[in-house]
């Protein structure tokens, strides 16, 4: 699996291969927080078509940053352990970054969204107007990671 600096071209490449499945206005939303995020895609190969694009945007300093996942309606189905596994590396070097942590928000008919938030390590905080808020809570394993990351910079 490939991870790699998100374009705005890998927006359009993924509304592409999932058939355009959301409406006009969440693609915007999605471009614009690809231009200011740091956001990456996710690729099964070189050149492929995007599995998912993940990204935190940071909105206001001093408050979390606030993590954007964007995945097929249906799910990943085996490749959910794969892209997880290289998000979730993401997800800890951005937490370790911004001490008010991270949050995601996952609509409350969205069960896949649900899962997807578990498996990335994130636990939910609260709900309102059909959101339901997930903080980013870091395992002892990833202190490890953060260190490779660290290293690498």
């Amino acid at each position: 699996m490939i991870i790699e600096p998100a374009q705005v071209a890998d927006v359009m490449a993924w509304a592409i291969a999932y058939g355009s499945p959301l409406p006009r206005l969440q693609y915007k939303s999605i471009i614009a927080q690809i231009v200011v995020a740091e956001a990456y895609v996710l690729r099964e190969a070189e050149g492929g078509a995007p599995l998912a694009i993940v990204g935190c945007l940071d909105i206001v300093s001093g408050q979390p940053g606030e993590i954007f996942f964007l995945a097929p309606a249906g799910g990943l189905g085996r490749k959910l352990v794969g892209v997880c596994a290289l998000s979730r590396r993401l997800l800890v070097a951005a937490d370790s970054l911004r001490p008010a942590g991270l949050v995601c928000w996952v609509r409350d008919d969205n069960p896949q969204g649900e899962r997807l938030a578990r498996a990335l390590g994130f636990h939910p905080t609260g709900t309102g107007a059909g959101w339901q808020q997930w903080r980013f809570v870091s395992e002892p394993g990833d202190e490890k990671h953060r260190q490779d990351l660290r290293r690498r910079r």
